[in-house]
């Protein structure tokens, strides 16, 4: 909310484009990765930064701090510091992913997000070369950026493992449907043996001084679980 109370939006994608010199060579995760934002001592002495707290104090090493560019809405009153290093800061990517490479070879989409995340741009002019494909551009700046790879490979290990999700999902739904039909044809196999308890006597006896053969053609004739015949089977 500006001082005179109306409300303005803000885009982190405006912020990094418009960002200063100093950080002229950070991409878009470097840039909201290693810096944050802060008030200027302009902003404390107007009176728009009144409810945060100035910085400043003795026994730290000042951090190397960029103004917003001309036309930044806060050129004057904010700018970006650059973070400590070893920090653990971790960028959140909220709304749609990273695009899955398709198998079809189409992946301009793909290759275009990666380098507007990992490569230093102003404008969209900036991301590759007329003439240059999406995949070339990419390729040329993962040459540069090792790290660009370790990303890369992470964003698609999130598909993995939401499809392996998937499947065990579908899977224990499949298994609990075959369990439940188990248990049925099991209480109706139940049922029929003991109403026929004693007639089946003197054929229990005959297959049992029988062939394999016989016995084979006793379990067909007899509605039993998968699990039962595979046991017997075996």
């Amino acid at each position: 909310m500006a001082q005179n109370g109306t409300v303005q939006a803000r885009s982190q994608l405006n912020d990094y484009m418009l960002r200063g010199t100093e950080l002229e060579g950070y991409s878009l995760y470097n840039f909201l990765q290693d810096t944050y934002e802060e008030w200027t001592a302009r902003a404390f002495r107007s009176g728009e930064a009144n409810d945060a707290k100035e910085p400043g104090g003795r026994g730290r090493p000042r951090h190397t701090r960029s103004s917003y560019g001309p036309k930044h809405r806060y050129q004057e009153t904010k700018r970006r510091v650059v973070r400590e290093n070893q920090h653990n800061t971790v960028v959140d990517i909220v709304g749609t992913w990273i695009p899955r490479v398709s198998t079809d070879g189409n992946n301009d989409l793909y290759y275009a997000s990666l380098l507007m995340l990992w490569k230093s741009w102003r404008g969209p002019k900036d991301l590759k070369t007329e003439g240059e494909s999406w995949k070339e551009a990419y390729q040329a700046l993962e040459q540069q950026s090792p790290t660009i790879k370790h990303f890369a490979s992470n964003a698609q290990y999130r598909y993995e493992c939401k499809e392996a999700a998937d499947k065990d999902e579908r899977e224990a739904a499949w298994g609990g449907e075959r369990g439940k039909e188990g248990k049925e044809r099991n209480a109706e196999s139940d049922g029929e043996e003991e109403e026929s308890e004693g007639g089946d006597k003197g054929e229990e006896t005959n297959v049992n001084q029988g062939t394999i053969e016989q016995l084979s053609v006793f379990i067909a004739s007899r509605e039993m679980t998968d699990e039962v015949r595979d046991s017997l089977e075996d």
